[in-house]
């Protein structure tokens, strides 16, 4: 009699609450070349066997070998080719799933080391973890709550056996990225009239663009932009010497019944009445 226990009984590939564009499976032959392309989420790339040649932002003209991970950014120009047939366990994710605050508190308050990317070792828990991820994976084990649990597994794994200097080296690429992309942010802004143009601007899926926004504002862009533009709008109108058809222009508005509205629901005032007050020396655009 077979023994039941070792076989997995639920089929979890077409439950509506899967998750199957977490982790992944990929088996490479060699010689297989992968030309450069941007990094549309983050992703951990765990090698469990083979070798592979990889050129990146992160890890330029890098070899990769057995039992090796790295840290790819969303946004980062990615090569390689397989040097021995490998097999390769994805982690995508677009935020860092929270564990142990108080350590991740120590690791942000540690200062920048200097950067020299090397792909990371492994260690026993995280060799079994990935180990076992391919099994699970093999028999589509995607069940939602299952993924979230694997991903904090992933984490622990992460911060309890690693020092937290090399896991602020391992974690630069993301941290870095998410500072450009709010200076992208701070210096177009009101370039853009819709959350769409801005994901184009930045040359983002506007999917990517949204996930990346509320993992770097904690706020949705939606929400981000109309709190800037009303900030914006509230300053001209008290300290700038454009007329108020000019704002209003200015700020995408077709006509002045239009802005009026938009002035009357943001500060319970019309744009007229904000202009009488006056220039308010003790305000500044800083300061909005």
């Amino acid at each position: 009699m077979n023994n039941i226990r070792c076989q997995k009984l639920i089929d979890c590939s077409q439950c509506p609450y899967g998750e199957s564009n977490v982790f992944a499976r990929y088996v490479f032959p060699k010689g297989l070349v992968y030309p450069p392309q941007k990094r549309k989420r983050n992703c951990v790339a765990y090698l469990l066997e083979g070798e592979i040649w990889l050129n990146s932002n992160e890890y330029p003209d890098m070899i990769v070998r057995e039992n090796q991970f790295v840290l790819q950014a969303i946004g980062s120009v990615i090569e390689f080719k397989v040097l021995r047939p490998a097999v390769l366990i994805l982690y995508e994710f677009d935020e860092l799933t929270s564990v142990c605050d108080e350590r991740f508190k120590k690791l942000a308050d540690l200062p920048d080391p200097p950067l020299y990317h090397t792909p990371m070792d492994t260690c026993d828990p995280m060799r079994v973890f990935m180990e076992s991820m391919n099994i699970y994976i093999e028999s589509d084990m995607i069940c939602r709550d299952f993924i979230e649990a694997k991903r904090k597994e992933f984490i622990f794994i992460l911060m309890s056996y690693y020092p937290l200097k090399i896991l602020k080296v391992f974690y630069h690429p993301i941290l870095a990225y998410e500072n450009s992309f709010r200076y992208f942010v701070q210096q177009n802004y009101l370039r853009v009239k819709t959350v769409e143009e801005f994901a184009q601007l930045g040359n983002y899926s506007v999917a990517s663009f949204r996930r990346l926004f509320k993992n770097v504002f904690n706020e949705s862009a939606y929400q981000w932009m109309i709190k800037q533009k009303s900030q914006n709008i509230f300053f001209e109108l008290r300290n700038s010497k454009l007329s108020i058809s000019e704002i209003a222009y200015k700020y995408g508005f077709e006509d002045l019944s239009h802005f009026s509205h938009f002035c009357k629901s943001c500060f319970g005032q019309s744009p007229r009445a904000i202009r009488k007050q006056g220039i308010d020396p003790a305000v500044s655009k800083e300061d909005f």
